[in-house]
């Protein structure tokens, strides 16, 4: 990770056949008379029978197979990126969940937070976690069953390729039992195979988020290594 972004402030996801007998008749008679030829009898028509349907073919069945909602469009759009940012807001509700059920900090929380942040800000996140729990063990903030929090997109700030920097605004209120301000925040997200793809259907991870240093209005260049 860059140095700007290191510096970033870290802020705390199915289907008849019938027959017939003549009787006899005198032999003269027999002998006498034309003995019409029996017309022979009509062989059954053949039962019709259903072909069963073709199987298609396999380009076929893979256009019928619902479309992937994450796969990365040739284009990204706002659309795109909110519903990666919802799937973030989803899997964080459930660490925020798991750690006010237990009360701590738990492996099953880390799990979820690594399937949506990269190392580096993963371990940013373990150290705040360790510090807020430390300074209040009761979790006094934090609702007893928090909904999730609020992930909305505010503008996309770059896109390069398989990276996205953007900026969201980010609503705690519904996880928190204090009033919370809103948060406008810059998010730095990758594509990058995710530690728990269960938890995390997109390919996305985050790679670094906050809000600029104090006293810098200038956005650098993330997707370019600035």
């Amino acid at each position: 990770m860059s140095g700007d972004a290191r510096r970033w402030a870290v802020v705390v996801v199915l289907l008849l056949v019938a027959g017939a007998c003549t009787s006899g008749e005198d032999a003269d008679e027999v002998a006498a008379a034309t003995v019409p030829t029996a017309e022979p009898t009509p062989e059954p028509a053949p039962e019709a029978t259903e072909e069963a349907p073709s199987e298609p073919a396999a380009d076929e069945r893979e256009s019928e197979e619902p479309d992937d909602p994450f796969a990365i469009p040739d284009e990204i759009d706002e659309d795109y990126v909110q519903r990666v940012l919802d799937v973030f807001a989803s899997i964080e509700g459930d660490a925020l969940r798991e750690i006010a059920a237990s009360g701590m900090y738990t492996p099953e929380a880390d799990e979820l937070y690594a399937s949506i942040y990269a190392e580096g800000v993963l371990q940013d996140h373990r150290e705040v976690w360790s510090q807020t729990i430390a300074a209040d063990p009761d979790l006094s903030f934090l609702a007893s069953e928090p909904l999730d929090r609020k992930w909305d997109l505010e503008e996309l700030l770059e896109l390069d390729g398989p990276c996205v920097v953007l900026r969201y605004e980010w609503d705690r209120s519904p996880s928190n039992v204090t009033e919370e301000e809103l948060a406008s925040l810059l998010l730095h997200m990758v594509v990058e195979d995710a530690s728990n793809e269960a938890a995390n259907p997109t390919p996305w991870l985050i790679q670094s988020m906050g809000s600029l240093p104090r006293g810098e209005t200038e956005i650098p260049s993330l997707c370019n290594g600035g």
